[in-house]
């Protein structure tokens, strides 16, 4: 008998992938709200600053959930885990993603 994918490491792969995109196209968002208003980022009471804040807050907290849900599906006997490691994987990496980002950012000012 074969053995089926983790259901965790299912959902913790197609979590990282959703999140991975979506902080891609928030970035992507600062980025040309920047080229329109280059002081964009400076006034701390702007809509637009305070939501773009708080979706990477919000994808960053939702990548916890996959990172759990992949090493409970790395957890589980009789599974295949390759998809519960790759949720694993790229849900560390995203963070990590934006700690060399954040980096980067202020070597440029």
């Amino acid at each position: 008998m074969e053995t089926k994918h983790s259901g965790f490491g299912i959902a913790s792969f197609t979590l990282a992938i959703l999140i991975g995109i979506g902080i891609f196209f928030i970035i992507g968002f600062a980025g040309i709200l920047m080229a329109i208003n280059p002081n964009f980022l400076e006034d701390d009471q702007s809509a637009s600053s305070i939501l773009v804040g708080l979706f990477i807050i919000g994808f960053l907290a939702i990548d916890v959930i996959a990172f759990s849900l992949g090493v409970a599906g790395c957890c589980l006997p009789n599974r295949k885990k390759v998809f519960a490691i790759l949720g694993t994987i790229f849900s560390l990496l995203i963070p990590l993603g934006m700690i060399i980002l954040a980096i980067i950012g202020n070597y440029m000012d």
